[in-house]
């Protein structure tokens, strides 16, 4: 018995499945222009993630096995010939800088011999489409953009060493405070329901984020990583931004090389200085500094020279920084910005007065507040004991609100932010297009009874990566310009004696055949399911679901259907369905 394996130098993933034998194997691919995500995680290997931020990216990804963003079936491997094979998505204007978004079809070529076959059918019409000559059936899904109520994918994190601390948490929406920190439109009851509450709930898109008073509850006031500045903040919350979503890996690091150069802001919302009284930090004689301003402390470096915890001052002025990883967007190859902020309204440098009145003093912190050292440095401490209602929200400590915001920006260091959040610019409109470029916010903090190295030793105690994942359509974008930009893979197959299981969804359904009911049971959670005709055409879609659940097939004409899934880490898996 042959499975289909790949060939080893090439570092990208196709998924196979050969549906006579039941026998799922792999391949992998290489794209060479375009963008789009075929609603898979996609997941990059380090090699090509690595490449990307040391210089040596030459415009092809790499994608992990099962983690590409197209889906093949060999159907007839009598037809089936090794090779390379090239993928490249067309339409009726080949020579222009868009993709559609009528008649986009699929051109499939074996490249030793140059014979093509062109899909017969629109990809938004049938995604499901056979090549004959091939012996393939390819899956080819164009999605919609995301939006406040669809396009989640999933989320996750991933620590370089299992075994290592697992010190990275966050605060969900929801969570400690149904009130107070309700940051997110959207409902939290269901995990990947949105692009808002996937994964763990920490990272959120920046467009999802509440940004209203808490109505008919005096007294009480939001925690959001979000500008809290009522109708001119509106102007960044439009749900069209949600377009400009990306797929990204967000990476922590202790190697310093790989940190990138960015801004700090201030966290500290209007309740804490107008309303509290409470002031913000910085350096002397400069402009009130308020949220979403750069803060106006000496900008630092990746040094602590002389040992005393504090990042070294490094002379480029103020409200310079280093954050201890980087992001990059895993379906164009851009390194982004990522800045964070910090409220530095958490400090003992506060007048006593005030703090005396609302029965605050250093005791209440596990260890010394740090929302004024320009560095990301979030503690595990949630809350504080403010000695009386007037504290609020002071109580509300949660690591000290190190605020994370990633881009769609290439990495420049955070330039044009720099100038538009700075305070000297009189204007708050100024700070618009620069939170209109914020794609993802998070709000972090670290685990419980876990602690960060010294800011020496890089700080991050175990390399991690976050992956935020949702629905884009594909789309022109240049990588290695060989194909104008439309979206072109490359993948080499050969046959191999090998009978090594691969990593499949495993799901298990019944009764089939069915009269009506179909019950669904999957080893873990799925993020699409997809009931569709012989010919592709969908019947049903089914959006995030639980590992057992039930779909209803009464209304069906009899005959036989497939169910196609995806689970939340991107395995896929078919299984032939009969109505009777």
């Amino acid at each position: 018995m042959k499975t289909l394996t790949s060939i080893p130098f090439l570092h990208l993933l196709f998924f196979l499945t050969i549906f006579t034998n039941k026998l799922e194997a792999q391949s992998l691919i290489v794209r060479h222009d375009g963008s789009g995500a075929g609603h898979q995680f996609l997941d990059l290997t380090d090699e090509s993630r690595q490449s990307i931020v040391n210089g040596t990216y030459d415009g092809k990804l790499e994608y992990n096995a099962y983690h590409g963003p197209v889906y093949l079936e060999v159907l007839d491997t009598t037809a089936f010939e090794p090779g390379e094979y090239q993928l490249r998505l067309i339409d009726d204007s080949p020579n222009d800088e868009v993709l559609g978004p009528d008649n986009i079809r699929w051109e499939l070529t074996q490249l030793a011999t140059q014979e093509q076959f062109i899909s017969p059918a629109d990809i938004a019409a049938m995604p499901v489409q056979e090549a004959p000559p091939f012996g393939l059936r390819l899956t080819v899904l164009q999605t919609p953009e995301p939006t406040f109520t669809s396009g989640a994918i999933g989320s996750t994190i991933t620590y370089k060493n299992p075994n290592g601390p697992l010190w990275l948490d966050g605060v969900p929406d929801e969570l400690v405070h149904p009130i107070v920190l309700d940051m997110v439109q959207g409902s939290s009851v269901t995990p990947n329901s949105d692009p808002g509450h996937m994964g763990q709930g920490f990272f959120f898109p920046y467009q999802m984020c509440l940004i209203d008073d808490i109505e008919n509850l005096p007294g009480l006031a939001r925690i959001s990583p979000a500008w809290m500045m009522d109708m001119i903040g509106d102007l960044v919350m439009a749900e069209n931004l949600m377009a400009n979503l990306n797929n990204v890996d967000l990476v922590f690091t202790s190697d310093k090389s790989l940190w990138s150069r960015c801004v700090v802001i201030e966290t500290a919302s209007p309740d804490y200085y107008d309303f509290m009284g409470l002031s913000t930090q910085g350096a002397p004689n400069f402009c009130e500094v308020v949220q979403f301003d750069i803060r106006t402390a000496p900008s630092v470096g990746k040094n602590d020279s002389d040992g005393d915890g504090m990042a070294d001052p490094d002379g480029d002025g103020y409200g310079m920084a280093w954050f201890p990883g980087y992001a990059v967007d895993v379906e164009t190859g851009q390194r982004l910005n990522v800045y964070f902020g910090e409220n530095s309204a958490y400090s003992l440098n506060q007048d006593a007065s005030l703090l005396t009145e609302f029965g605050i003093d250093g005791s209440d912190f596990a260890s010394p507040p740090n929302g004024e050292d320009m560095m990301w440095n979030p503690s595990s401490q949630q809350m504080i004991e403010a000695g009386n209602s007037n504290g609020f929200p002071y109580q509300f400590y949660l690591g000290g609100h190190h605020f994370l915001y990633i881009t769609n920006e290439p990495y420049d260091s955070c330039t044009f932010s720099r100038e538009r959040l700075d305070c000297m610019q009189s204007n708050p409109l100024r700070k618009v297009n620069a939170l209109k470029r914020v794609t993802w916010t998070g709000f972090p903090m670290l685990a419980t009874g876990s602690s960060l190295l010294s800011y020496a030793n890089g700080l991050i105690p175990n390399d991690v990566i976050v992956k935020l994942r949702v629905d884009n359509p594909f789309q022109v974008n240049v990588g290695t310009n060989n194909f104008n930009g439309y979206p072109t893979y490359r993948m080499e197959l050969a046959f191999s004696d090998s009978k090594e299981a691969t990593a499949a969804a495993k799901v298990k359904i019944s009764p089939n055949p069915t009269q009506s009911q179909l019950n669904i049971q999957s080893e873990e959670p799925l993020s699409e399911v997809l009931l569709t005709y012989a010919n592709g055409q969908i019947v049903q879609r089914h959006g995030p679901q639980y590992q057992a659940f039930t779909i209803d097939l009464g209304g069906l004409a009899n005959g036989v259907y497939f169910l196609r899934y995806t689970t939340l880490s991107g395995k896929f898996g078919v299984e032939k369905v009969v109505r009777m």
